[in-house]
């Protein structure tokens, strides 16, 4: 009997034993299970995130440099607080014809302002073009398509040579290296003609800005303190990267063999962003710079400061100006010139009065507390400014990218380091 128990026992003792294991097993099974589907989550979003999709749905999130790119154009809120243009300023002084070096404002030929204007986002009931964008998504299309054949084509020719060239082993390796060789060399070839379409297409999609060259007749700003006005003129209308050479001398010497072209070419004296301002049947330019980091010399001569605002208006070019002032010669088309009604000056809403070479310009210098004059939109300037301080940290590179500009040909001392050269 206590043998028979004695077995019942082991029975019952193994039995134990089994469901322990079992629900070990089981354990196990449950955590493993778990991992597994952590590990699956957590690889998901690693997908999402490269994807850049959001995880509640299939949306594409923008890139990072696209939040900064669209927190530089202008907002509607930017509309509502009068701004009709912004965009680049950039200020040049330029030595006179003869002079290598310039040590003070009698050595100074010309003044020069540079406006790059960006394109505003376009208004609610505006219409937009999608032709450049269906240019250059049907020339992508038509260069892969162009690629593709060429890769069948390869691969059809590499099979052929393969089916053909049975009879000598050796023989058939060295065509088909041959064969691939060539075709890699075309699929090569079209792979670049298809990315320069994609390039060109690209540049159709997106024209390049334009830049007005206006030149300032007394070769310095208007002094704000005595709330003075000086008048200006619009030389040249052009592509951002043409104003290398409208701003050259073009009655400077030729230069000698291994000669610096540096001598007579334009100095760079600020850089920073502007907008137009229309406010209360005013216009205004408001503008606030990103280099120099701090005013010097140069800057002082030319009346120019960190930030400052000026009231602007033009010339109608049909009505006569005094003898010894500026004479308008810009011929408008028949709509823009219907804007005047009649009137001598008028302030330059829309910009688009501004993009006739040879209008005249008068600046009424107003402040250089952008805040106090234009308020909200005088943030906004310096607002801009702020980010794309931001953008370009390589600070000493942001001109001469921008205006295609060579370090050696353009001096750099008056931008950075405000000092006569």
């Amino acid at each position: 009997m206590s043998s028979e128990k004695s077995d019942v026992e082991k029975r019952n003792e193994k039995k134990v034993e089994d469901d322990k294991m079992n629900e070990d097993e089981e354990k196990k099974e449950s955590r493993k299970r778990k991992v597994d589907e952590s590990k699956a989550t957590d690889e998901k979003k690693v997908e999402e995130k490269v994807d850049g999709k959001d995880k509640e749905g299939d949306e594409e999130k923008p890139p990072k440099k696209a939040k900064v790119q669209e927190s530089q154009e202008p907002s509607k809120e930017a509309r509502n607080q009068g701004i009709i243009e912004e965009g680049l300023i950039y200020m040049f002084y330029r030595p006179r014809t003869q002079l290598e070096e310039v040590h003070s404002m009698e050595d100074v030929q010309r003044l020069y302002i540079v406006l790059v204007p960006k394109r505003l986002p376009e208004k609610e009931g505006d219409k937009k073009s999608d032709a450049p964008v269906n240019a250059a998504a049907n020339a992508k299309v038509a260069a892969d398509n162009a690629v593709e054949s060429v890769n069948d084509a390869a691969a059809s020719a590499v099979d052929k040579v393969n089916n053909a060239a049975g009879n000598t082993i050796d023989a058939a390796s060295k065509v088909r290296d041959t064969a691939a060789d060539a075709a890699a060399k075309v699929r090569d070839t079209a792979a670049d003609d298809a990315a320069k379409v994609r390039d060109t297409a690209a540049n159709a999609a997106v024209p390049e800005l334009k830049a007005r060259l206006i030149y300032i007749a007394k070769k310095k700003l208007p002094d704000v303190a005595s709330h003075a006005k000086f008048s200006g003129q619009v030389e040249t209308v052009c592509n951002a990267s043409d104003i290398k050479t409208a701003i050259k001398d073009k009655n400077a010497p030729a230069l000698r063999e291994g000669e610096a072209p540096d001598h007579h070419n334009a100095r760079p004296v600020g850089a920073g962003c502007y907008a137009i301002v229309s406010k209360s049947g005013t216009v205004h330019l408001a503008y606030a710079l990103e280099q120099p980091e701090e005013i010097g010399e140069v800057q002082k001569a030319f009346n120019i400061t960190k930030q400052g605002s000026f009231g602007l208006s033009i010339k109608n070019p049909q009505t006569p100006s005094p003898p010894g002032t500026l004479q308008s010669n810009a011929k408008y088309p028949e709509d823009l010139q219907k804007v005047f009604n009649g009137r001598n000056w008028l302030g330059p809403d829309p910009t688009a009065l501004l993009d006739y070479e040879g209008i005249v310009i008068l600046f009424i210098a107003e402040s250089t507390d952008l805040h106090q004059t234009l308020g909200k939109a005088g943030d906004t300037v310096l607002q801009m400014t702020e980010m794309d301080h931001q953008e370009h940290l390589k600070q000493d590179d942001r001109i001469w990218e921008d205006l295609k500009l060579s370090k050696k040909a353009f001096p750099v001392e008056p931008l950075f380091d405000g000092e006569w050269k």
